[in-house]
């Protein structure tokens, strides 16, 4: 039986790297909006996660202080990432044993350290949430030699044994129905999850904006590396330039990829119609830019539940994407969502071009994304099915 745990004890174990300055913590955006909806739902909450302590207000500038009420928080020693982690292993078991004599439930995040620790060393419920997958994104770092990845990869198997003996007795949840499936190839039963970032106060307004395809106006929001599918990217706008198609493209963050990009655009004197924001912090920015546009383009290689589509589709804006991580099992393709096959540069043009000359079937998708996603995909109902635990589990 599965049920709320409203009123009681949360201790969420999660990488989510926080800064201590002038005794106040502080983190992204997009944590601090998990914990406030995270406190609306539990009468007290303990945040454990490793901290990084800083002397220059710059350091914290682009951060949102985190919401003390009904906050404590037990601090970790700070870490560059997984592997550093693991000489910490004993201040997490300790930390986690104290903490466990205070907490109804744990909320563990799984890739992140030592996620697997509450289930095995504590008798109180645990939910673990698999939010990304470490293995996938080794495979396709193409910053890794053959070597390397073998190297990392047998490292992490044996972490990964100890997550899989967790997952068992455990509540679980994924990023994505194709992580859901790889648990049950494991007889793990896991329930797969749309991660949003949208409030409802995000929503756009109705009624939305008329779309335009004179110019088209395309957005891509995301790292820029590899694995994001920005070589894909790249062919595309080779592809509608010798077309001579009428567009203009915005393209957001910031990567390894980023100068590779700037290249293409000076070498084809693209300035005046392809615009490199770099990383937007500012959120009203960046769902206004969206807002703003006729198509987001997403062609990715590897998510989970890819949040930035659920974004896009929250301000109008339509998406021609991947089908990747979660999107094929939550939005029907050519009402909701447009798809097109995996590093295809030549179709994923096709399909630009087609829409383009088709404004119908632009607002077609456009107003049928936009119903699904205010109606079940907002951050309060995501929020609400994470924190729900099995007591048989």
């Amino acid at each position: 039986m599965k049920e709320s745990i409203q009123d009681k004890q949360l201790t969420i174990l999660a990488g989510w790297m926080l800064s201590l300055y002038e005794g106040s913590y502080y983190t992204i955006s997009l944590h601090c909006s998990y914990i406030e909806r995270m406190q609306e739902l539990f009468e007290e909450i303990t945040l454990v996660a490793p901290i990084k302590v800083v002397k220059i207000k710059d350091e914290v500038q682009s951060l949102r202080r985190i919401p003390s009420n009904q906050l404590s928080i037990e601090a970790l020693p700070y870490s560059k990432g997984s592997v550093d982690a693991l000489k910490y292993r004993r201040t997490y078991k300790k930390t986690i044993k104290e903490v466990a004599s205070k907490t109804d439930l744990f909320y563990c995040r799984v890739p992140d350290p030592f996620c697997w620790m509450p289930a095995q060393m504590t008798d109180k419920p645990v939910i673990m949430h698999f939010v990304g997958d470490t293995a996938d994104a080794t495979k396709h770092n193409i910053h890794f030699s053959w070597l390397k990845k073998q190297i990392l990869l047998a490292g992490y198997s044996f972490e990964y044994r100890r997550v899989l003996k967790s997952a068992r007795k455990s509540t679980v949840y994924t990023n994505g129905s194709h992580l859901s499936e790889k648990l049950r190839m494991q007889g793990i039963k896991a329930t797969p999850v749309v991660s949003s970032t949208i409030t409802k106060e995000d929503l756009a307004l109705e009624p939305l904006r008329p779309l335009s395809n004179k110019p088209l106006t395309i957005i891509y929001v995301g790292y820029l590396r590899y694995a994001k599918g920005i070589d894909t990217l790249i062919e595309v706008i080779r592809r509608l330039e010798e077309r001579h198609f009428d567009y203009q493209f915005h393209i957001v963050g910031d990567g390894d990829m980023y100068s590779t990009l700037q290249q293409l655009i000076d070498d084809l004197k693209l300035d005046d119609h392809i615009y490199l924001h770099g990383h937007i912090d500012n959120r009203d920015k960046l769902l206004s830019l969206l807002r703003a546009s006729d198509l987001f383009f997403f062609p990715s290689l590897s998510e989970g539940s890819p949040r930035v589509v659920i974004e896009a589709m929250s301000q109008g804006c339509p998406v021609l994407s991947t089908p990747v991580g979660s999107l094929p099992g939550c939005f029907e393709e050519n009402k909701e969502i447009l798809f097109f096959p995996f590093k295809d540069a030549e179709i994923a043009t096709s399909k630009i071009l087609e829409v383009g000359e088709n404004l119908e079937m632009l607002t077609q998708l456009r107003d049928c994304a936009y119903r699904k996603v205010s109606e079940r995909f907002t951050m309060e109902g995501f929020i609400q099915t994470i924190t729900t635990y099995n007591h048989e589990a």
